[in-house]
């Protein structure tokens, strides 16, 4: 996943799940932009300190914590606020918002994203051009910053019930897309 989301909501999730100051000093080497060549040396130098599970941990947090800043400078852009969205009923709005979502990265960002129903799940499949593939800048913490991502947005729609979201795939093990299931039931 590329994380130079717009706005800098990517670096508002990390701040608000590490604060301003600790922010600043982890991505002080990292440049403005966010773009992923940038971060890794942050989110390593994080590793460091916190140990990679627990990294992962934090980008799973900062993650839900930028959902509500995506949907303040981007929900718009993206379909949340329409009226055909907004009084759906759940299941369909959970399939639906999805598939904004899903549509709105692939078209802000150079990646691919696929949502795929499953009886019990979704499947949202993560591709990037075979060219930037090839270069895997990316990082596995910015798969798991996507995870919050997603389950801050299941969240919201959901009324507040947790959906359960992990990576089934990822690239940065060689597989050919990163794939995130989506359960379509909330923890009770």
């Amino acid at each position: 996943m590329e994380n130079n989301l717009p706005g800098s909501v990517y670096f508002l999730g990390l701040q608000e799940i590490l604060g301003p100051e600790e922010t600043k000093e982890y991505f002080a080497a990292a440049s403005v932009s966010g773009r992923r060549e940038s971060v890794t040396p942050a989110w390593k130098k994080m590793e460091a300190h916190y140990g990679a599970k627990s990294v992962r941990g934090i980008a799973i947090c900062a993650g839900r914590a930028a959902f509500k800043y995506l949907l303040t400078q981007e929900g718009k852009e993206i379909g949340f606020e329409s009226d055909d969205f907004r009084f759906l009923p759940l299941r369909l709005k959970l399939k639906r918002g999805l598939t904004l979502l899903s549509a709105w990265f692939t078209q802000t960002f150079d990646t691919s994203i696929e949502l795929e129903p499953a009886q019990k799940n979704w499947l949202l499949k993560v591709s990037e051009p075979a060219e930037r593939a090839e270069k895997r800048f990316t990082d596995e913490n910015n798969c798991s910053f996507f995870i919050g991502l997603v389950q801050g947005f299941m969240t919201w729609v959901g009324g507040g019930k947790y959906y359960r979201v992990v990576e089934t795939q990822c690239r940065h093990q060689n597989a050919p897309y990163c794939c995130f299931q989506i359960d379509k039931t909330p923890l009770e």
